[in-house]
Parts: structure tokens; C-alpha cells; sequence
């Protein structure tokens, strides 16, 4: 298995609740396992062209949902991902998520992923929310190079860069 290092010093404030305008990021929980869920099978057609890897083709119960949503919370306690759902005010109603992780290839430090429920995909409100995660990702987070693949990088020129060297 390989080991990633960490994304962010030990001593960087990991953010909990970030609250922007009209949407609200907290950590991918088990707490939010059942928003999640329902917006993954609810835009499981669109998010197949977003992700290189099949993703959520797996996902087939909420227990399935959970187990992934358990990895990367995991990642979060460890510091090697970070995983966000994307709430609307009330924190009722799953907008999307956003992923911060090691990057696997030479370029860049990290890998940004995010996706939107197909309710709201390709709204002006999804617009506000990609140009807030493009900003706080180099702001707030003070990533140098970040990636996107899937949206600025396409999967074919993604997965054929040369791989980073990671301890085992």
C-alpha cells in the first residue's frame, strides 16, 4: 500500500466548518451519510464522466456509500485527504462534495476533485461554489500547484504524467 505524506503541517487548522455564501463545507462524515448518498445515486449518470475510475459504479447500498465515506474520513484524521460535503444553509440537502488529496503525479502537490448533485449542476450557485474552491484551495490552504483533473486536465493526459515516488 502506498503512503502518502501528509497534505498540510501538523500544525495547520484544518478547517471544520467552512461557511460560504449560500453553501456550507463540513468534513465528509458518517454524519452526512445519508445526504451524500442520496445525491450520489441521484447523479450517478453524470458523475461517471467526472471520475477516471468507474466511481460511484460501486456504490450500490448506503452501506456501500458509508464505507467509502469511512476511508475518507479517515484520510482527514490522518491528514492525507481531505474530504468536504458541499450543504446548502440549512444542512439538509447534499449540494456536492470536494476532495483535497496527494496528488499521484509529477506537477502538481495536490489532486482536486469535486462534484455537484445533479439538481444543481450547472447552476449559477455551482458556479459561485467551483470559483470558491479554486480560491480557498490556493488562499486559505496555500497550495502552489493544484491539480483538477476530470474538469482542466483531461484523464487522458492525467493518468499518463509521470508518477510521483511515495514511501512504502
Amino acid at each position: 500500500m502506498t503512503k502518502f505524506n501528509k497534505i498540510v503541517p501538523d500544525d495547520f487548522n484544518v478547517p471544520m466548518y467552512v461557511n460560504g455564501e449560500f453553501f456550507i463545507l463540513r468534513p465528509l462524515s458518517p454524519v452526512y451519510s445519508n445526504l451524500d448518498y442520496d445525491a450520489v445515486i441521484a447523479s450517478k449518470e453524470i458523475l461517471g464522466d467526472i471520475f477516471s475510475d468507474n466511481w460511484p459504479e460501486g456504490i450500490n447500498s448506503r452501506e456501500d456509500n458509508l464505507r467509502y465515506i469511512l476511508e475518507d474520513y479517515q484520510d482527514f484524521q490522518d491528514r492525507i485527504g481531505f474530504s468536504y460535503i458541499i450543504l446548502d444553509d440549512e444542512e439538509s440537502i447534499c449540494i456536492g462534495c470536494v476532495y483535497i488529496f496527494p496528488s499521484l503525479y509529477e506537477g502538481s502537490d495536490v489532486a482536486i476533485y469535486y462534484w455537484f448533485n445533479v439538481k444543481f449542476a450547472g447552476t449559477y450557485l455551482t458556479v459561485k461554489i467551483e470559483n470558491f474552491i479554486r480560491s480557498w484551495v490556493v488562499e486559505f490552504w496555500g497550495i502552489k500547484k493544484p491539480a483538477y483533473p476530470g474538469r482542466d486536465i483531461p484523464w487522458s493526459e492525467w493518468l499518463t504524467r509521470p508518477r510521483k515516488k511515495f514511501t512504502d
